[in-house]
This record gives structure tokens, C-alpha cells and sequence, in this order.
């Protein structure tokens, strides 16, 4: 079981590194620093297939919490950055938040 949620710790820690790189080569190169989002493509290294009822559960809130996170960081954005290129900072915030509420609550449960 230990081997399990370190696999999918791993998985939220490349999320949140991943959100990170395409939301400042986005920041950085403008329109065309979307093509780090290729990036993505990484986590299907990181995929467990048969999750069990506890995972899934956790997964589920993970997915509410990072809702949360990010319409505040997209709040944010639109305040702070209003020509900014939405929808890449939107993949990137996604990913970002996804890391970083799955590190929350599978660390904490």
C-alpha cells in the first residue's frame, strides 16, 4: 500500500511541476510557450490502473479541492493579468492546482 501512494504522490508532484513550467514559459513567450504543454504527456508514466475504493475517494475530493484553488489563482489572473492568454494559463493553473491539492490531502490522509 506504502508503494501505492508514494506512486500517486509522485504523480501530484509532477502536476504541480508541470503547471508551474507552462504557466512561466507562458509568462515568458507569450502564445507560444503554450507548446509546453506537451508536457503532460509525462503523467501517463505516472498512471495507476485499478485504483481502490480509499484512492478513489481521495481522488474525488482532490478534484473538488482543486476546483477551489483554481478559481482563486483564476481570479487572480484576470484581475492582475486581464491580456494575458487565458486558456493556457487556465491548463496551466489546472495542472498546478490539481499537484498541489492531491499533495495536500494524500499527505494529510
Amino acid at each position: 500500500m506504502e508503494n501505492i501512494r508514494t506512486n500517486l504522490i509522485a504523480r501530484f508532484i509532477v502536476e504541480l511541476i508541470i503547471g508551474i513550467i507552462i504557466f512561466s514559459s507562458v509568462l515568458i513567450f507569450k502564445d507560444k510557450g503554450i507548446i509546453s504543454a506537451i508536457l503532460i504527456t509525462v503523467l501517463i508514466f505516472f498512471r495507476k490502473k485499478n485504483l481502490d475504493e480509499r484512492e478513489y475517494q481521495l481522488f474525488y475530493k482532490t478534484g473538488h479541492f482543486s476546483l477551489f484553488i483554481l478559481y482563486i489563482i483564476m481570479f487572480v489572473v484576470f484581475y492582475f493579468m486581464p491580456k494575458a492568454n487565458y486558456i493556457a494559463i487556465l491548463a496551466a493553473a489546472l495542472l498546478f492546482s490539481q499537484g498541489l491539492a492531491g499533495l495536500i490531502i494524500f499527505l494529510r490522509e
